[in-house]
């Protein structure tokens, strides 16, 4: 009996371990977009810029209510949603976070991909952030 109860509650902490830090290594890399127009005078928004590269089979969003929900596969929780930043000083807010790539610090963007006009040679960086 001894021997079973130490099994099962090495089993128990085994699991316990697996749940927890299975959450802990599940790291999300930051989808990253590179706008390249080919006529600088058109009127393109992220959404629109993202439904092409979908259609090239470059990536995958969902959106609700205006929101993105999940991009590549990659849902939006309780406490996890994807949340946008960019280079472009015109549409983004330092003060309302910043988030660090490839050396360059990204405000976080004052729209959605609904309402945002990229700019020609822009970066905009979807990060996967726990709050």
């Amino acid at each position: 009996m001894k021997k079973f109860f130490v099994l099962m509650l090495s089993a128990i902490i085994i699991l316990s371990l697996s749940l927890f830090c299975g959450s802990c290594s599940d790291t999300v890399e930051p989808v990253v977009i590179d706008v390249t127009l080919q006529d600088n005078s058109s009127i393109v928004t992220l959404k629109k810029y993202m439904d092409g590269l979908c259609e090239n089979g470059k990536l995958s969003y969902s959106l609700s209510s205006g929101m993105v929900v999940e991009i590549n596969g990659k849902a939006n929780t309780t406490n996890t949603y994807w949340m946008l930043y960019t280079n472009d000083t015109e549409n983004s807010n330092k003060q309302w976070g910043t988030y660090e790539y490839n050396k360059d610090t990204y405000g976080s963007a004052i729209c959605g991909a609904s309402e945002l006009i990229v700019k020609n040679g822009y970066t905009y960086v979807w990060v996967y952030q726990k709050f």
